[in-house]
């Protein structure tokens, strides 16, 4: 077992699966990259959806790899819909359309799957409880941070949030429809902040989106910054591929 240290992140490599890790007290944070399972071509290797056309045989496969690498009873993901939409799990079956998910139930892995959006972990000082979301442009649009803040702006204990890979801002060109949608719902000081405008494109800044907002309540630990994009060998990018597979992001109480 090779390991790297990145900041309070840890770079390893169990078998040819390579991951990164990030702990805090009774919180483990995981980024599973694209490296060490069983998909072929467009979707290789370490592919973590079963609804992107891959074999589902294949998925499952790359499920059990990192089930027997991580200390988690089960591994729950949503059906990701690009909404606000967040589910509390409670120990039962879940299988619900959302974008973010949260617990307070020990050695669950909560899972989102990405492969451009931008995954956002989040936990409490106290380590009693755990969400993580799911966020692009239309969850952004939607204002699921500020739903994020409604559910844990009160809470009693502090509240800390991290970032994980995305697609950075200039290799995010996006339609002037979506800055028009945003300029209906946001002050121009925060458009200013988070786009770019160059030949007559738009360049959205997602990470500083989310930053701007949550800093407001929470605080932020080092995240891990790779761009999904330009990190072919590591990390998935619809953008880039379109057809091919998605990395989970998880967080788990132990």
């Amino acid at each position: 077992m090779l390991k790297t240290l990145l900041l309070m992140w840890e770079k390893i490599k169990i078998d040819e699966v390579i991951f990164y890790q990030f702990n805090y007290k009774k919180v483990n944070i995981y980024f599973f990259t694209r490296q060490g399972g069983y998909s072929k071509d467009n979707y290789f290797s370490l592919n973590l959806s079963y609804e992107v056309g891959d074999d589902p045989i294949l998925v499952e496969k790359n499920y059990q790899l990192i089930k027997n690498i991580i200390p988690a009873k089960k591994i729950i993901t949503l059906n990701q819909i690009h909404s606000s939409k967040i589910v509390v799990f409670k120990g039962d079956s879940l299988n619900e359309l959302g974008d973010g998910i949260i617990t307070e139930k020990k050695n669950i892995l909560l899972g989102i799957k990405v492969a451009d959006c931008l995954p956002v972990a989040l936990f409490s000082e106290d380590c009693k409880i755990i969400g993580i979301f799911h966020i692009g442009w239309r969850g952004f649009y939607s204002k699921i941070c500020e739903k994020i803040i409604d559910l844990f702006g009160d809470y009693k204990e502090k509240i800390y949030f991290l970032l994980m890979p995305s697609i950075e801002q200039k290799c995010y060109p996006v339609d002037s429809f979506i800055y028009k949608k945003f300029k209906k719902i946001y002050e121009k000081k925060f458009l200013e902040k988070i786009f770019l405008k160059e030949e007559n494109k738009y360049y959205l800044d997602l990470r500083r989106g989310v930053r701007e907002i949550l800093n407001k309540y929470f605080l932020e630990f080092p995240g891990l910054e790779l761009c999904s994009f330009c990190e072919k060998e590591e990390l998935y990018s619809y953008r880039r591929d379109k057809i091919t597979g998605r990395n989970l992001a998880g967080i788990q109480l132990i």
